[in-house]
């Protein structure tokens, strides 16, 4: 789950103030300018809460109005994504409604009108605003060559699906290392890591305007081309690879990566990585005497459960069941 709504706010909040038109300017001010009108019977018992974080590509943000509202912010200007915590919120993008839920995000393309005319007052939203610079560059790097035209979602985004519930996970994981901003610098890395991880997610879970262009396969590939992947991989396990970066180092498209991988090792790119960074580890299980969660971070994990998974399957035994007697 992810964290409780004090939880988050405890140290990002920026405005619980009763004055709503003084909350309604605090939100605009972090996010975009929309007119927001109460729709409820609230009054001045409402206090709104706002607690937001503002990173190196996204700024992620909790958003509870306590009240019946519709926000209107017309083109957003940049890509966003909504996920309700409770109940729902009708959203429109342009022709597009979607009734959104914890189990369906809206995904709003920029150039198009974004309306909200029904968020309802069990409704607190995680909303996560992304460059539109940051999006389009990963794009150019899944698809190996430049864009000629924006790329355009759909609205509705199946968070139940096997691809929605993996990035709803970084997602949950993120939020958990915006939490620690204040208290470690190496929260600073792992956000910065796992903002660019959500916008590759993103590009490859949710369907879009590019959706087939992305799932071309292309032309044959030659050895090397995989070879400079493999050896930049094996060079350096511990960076944070996203596959379009692993297709900008090959040159190609990242789908026509990934049918090579599977052709000449058969394994996907991503799986490669993290072999390569689970044997890593297990070197400095071996051979050092770091705390294995010391261990996970410099062998690239983020997340220490999702490690001791990774390491049992792949040596059938836990991390510290490596170490040498």
């Amino acid at each position: 789950m992810f964290p409780s709504d004090d939880e988050f706010l405890a140290g990002k909040e920026v405005s619980r103030s009763t004055d709503f038109d003084e909350f309604s300017n605090a939100l605009n001010g972090h996010f975009y300018p929309a007119q927001v009108q109460l729709r409820g019977g609230g009054g001045s018992s409402v206090k709104p809460r706002l607690s937001v974080s503002h990173l190196k590509i996204s700024t992620i943000g909790l958003v509870h109005f306590m009240d019946h509202v519709s926000v209107d912010p017309g083109d957003l200007g940049s890509y966003h994504v909504n996920i309700p915590l409770h109940g729902q919120v009708v959203s429109f993008c342009g022709q597009e409604q979607v009734i959104a839920t914890p189990q369906r995000a809206a995904v709003f393309t920029p150039g198009r009108r974004t309306f909200l005319p029904d968020w309802d007052e069990q409704s607190p939203q995680w909303c996560w605003k992304i460059d539109r610079l940051a999006v389009e560059r990963e794009m150019e790097a899944l698809l190996g060559k430049s864009l000629h035209r924006h790329v355009d979602f759909d609205l509705a985004f199946d968070l139940s699906t096997a691809s929605g519930r993996r990035w709803l996970d970084t997602m949950k994981l993120m939020v958990s290392y915006v939490n620690e901003l204040d208290s470690t610098g190496a929260a600073v890395h792992h956000v910065e890591n796992l903002e660019r991880a959500l916008v590759s997610g993103l590009l490859l879970s949710q369907h879009h305007s590019l959706h087939d262009l992305l799932m071309e396969s292309g032309g044959p590939v030659r050895p090397r081309t995989i070879r400079r992947v493999i050896d930049a991989i094996d060079e350096d396990p511990s960076i944070p690879y996203t596959l379009g970066d692993l297709s900008t180092i090959a040159g190609i498209s990242a789908r026509q990566l990934q049918y090579a991988f599977h052709d000449h090792l058969g394994v996907s790119p991503l799986t490669y990585l993290r072999n390569a960074r689970l044997d890593r580890a297990r070197q400095l299980i071996l051979t050092s005497t770091l705390p294995v969660s010391d261990v996970a971070m410099q062998s690239g994990f983020n997340h220490l459960g999702k490690f001791a998974k990774y390491y049992r399957d792949r040596f059938d035994e836990t991390p510290s069941g490596s170490r040498p007697r």
